[in-house]
């Protein structure tokens, strides 16, 4: 029988987990790496490639996007454009993560306090791209509608186009 000498316990860890903590950086080393419109492209990619690898999105996921995503300032198109594209690729979206998704949207859409037509038209290729509305973005025209201080007829058009789709069917298994 092999004997292995005393050493603290093994701790097992997933391939791709982090600690908690190992994508912050401080104020400074975020700001020298942001991209316009805020955000910290460099450690989003990193914590895309960790989420990307597990195919679902942890606490300690959603709390290094939050600072990464707010490293530069306000949350500008192209972080939006991110966590869009992310949330298409992620294949366990959880309830967290969503409203992380649309809580972006919503800063960068009403970073002026109103829709105004570019943005509409952009929410339309985000949201209508696949041809369907899912209940959590019906929910979030809801709440940009309620919020916004002024929408155009554009962003008008997409809400009624929007709610006129047929609602998702779930069904339990």
């Amino acid at each position: 029988m092999i004997t292995r000498p005393e050493s603290k316990p093994r701790r097992t860890r997933d391939f791709h987990a982090r600690p908690v903590g190992a994508y912050n950086k401080t104020r400074e080393e975020a700001r020298s790496d942001t991209f316009h419109g805020g955000g910290d492209m460099q450690e989003l990619r990193r914590i895309e490639h960790d989420i990307l690898g597990k195919g679902k999105v942890d606490s300690d996921h959603l709390e290094a996007l939050r600072a990464a995503l707010h490293a530069g300032g306000p949350v500008g198109r192209p972080a939006a454009e991110f966590l869009v594209g992310l949330r298409k690729r992620v294949a366990h979206p959880n309830p967290a993560f969503e409203r992380l998704v649309f809580q972006t949207l919503k800063e960068c859409v009403l970073a002026d306090g109103r829709v105004a037509a570019g943005e509409a038209a952009w929410l339309r290729t985000v949201l209508l791209a696949d041809g369907a509305v899912q209940d959590e973005e019906r929910k979030f025209l809801h709440e940009l509608r309620g919020e916004a201080g002024q929408s155009g007829p554009e962003f008008e058009a997409l809400f009624v186009e929007a709610m006129a789709m047929p609602q998702e069917r779930r069904t339990s298994r």
